[in-house]
């Protein structure tokens, strides 16, 4: 009995060790500021859709700072890296400090085609899309072009659409599961959300049989 119960211990310090959200009552939030790295030399597109005329943007993946985690369950690094889900919105200018809620899943999506579109985008092709400026603000677009029915872009190179058209093809038959998914909403300013890849069944075996042996030694130890 007390073997299984070490083993239980080690699991659980693996999935904590892993950054599983820890259940509380009250809403997870953290406190970000936006660094400004979109600028010169970041792709633009003119932009409308579901509420929301025509206007010209920057499209791209942009830099947040963490600069506290009030409620202590926000387990990113202090840079986070994320795209806009909400095109109604401004993205909060870069000096000003926002509190954001913290949503685990796709579940703020309550079409799940479009849940299942997104998590294949992720899968298949952000890591695609960190190669360059355009393929970045492909990618955006593309996700965009996902969420909103409506949505509607032009003003870009013809290989930036290009490559949109090839993050979009086919989705509903990609690999999905690949990364673990937060969106972040805040009151007047975009939403975004931000995604990190989900550990290999390989490294976490490893992980998991490192933990179950330190424990099991310090048992013989105890003895």
């Amino acid at each position: 009995m007390r073997f299984i119960k070490l083993i239980a211990a080690a699991s659980a310090t693996l999935a904590l060790g892993l950054g599983a959200p820890m259940a509380s009552a009250a809403p997870i939030t953290v406190d970000l500021e936006y660094t400004g790295n979109l600028g010169p030399g970041t792709p633009t597109t003119r932009i409308s859709g579901t509420g929301r005329s025509a206007i010209t943007v920057y499209a791209g993946e942009f830099e947040m700072e963490k600069v506290s985690d009030p409620s202590d369950h926000f387990y990113y690094s202090d840079t986070i890296n994320a795209f806009c889900i909400q095109i109604t919105e401004i993205l909060r200018p870069k000096g000003q400090i926002g509190t954001y809620v913290v949503e685990t899943g796709l579940g703020s999506f309550s079409d799940v085609a479009v849940q299942n579109k997104i998590d294949a985008l992720f899968t298949n092709y952000y890591m695609d899309a960190q190669e360059s400026a355009e393929k970045n603000a492909a990618f955006q677009i593309a996700l965009w072009s996902i969420i909103d029915a409506n949505f509607q872009y032009s003003h870009v190179a013809s290989g930036i659409a290009a490559q949109v058209e090839a993050y979009l093809a086919d989705l509903a038959g990609k690999a999905t599961g690949g990364y673990e998914f937060y969106v972040l909403s805040i009151d007047g300013y975009q939403d975004l959300i931000t995604a990190r890849a989900v550990p290999e069944p390989a490294m976490l075996a490893l992980l998991g049989g490192g933990l179950i042996g330190v424990a099991l030694l310090r048992r013989r130890r105890a003895s």
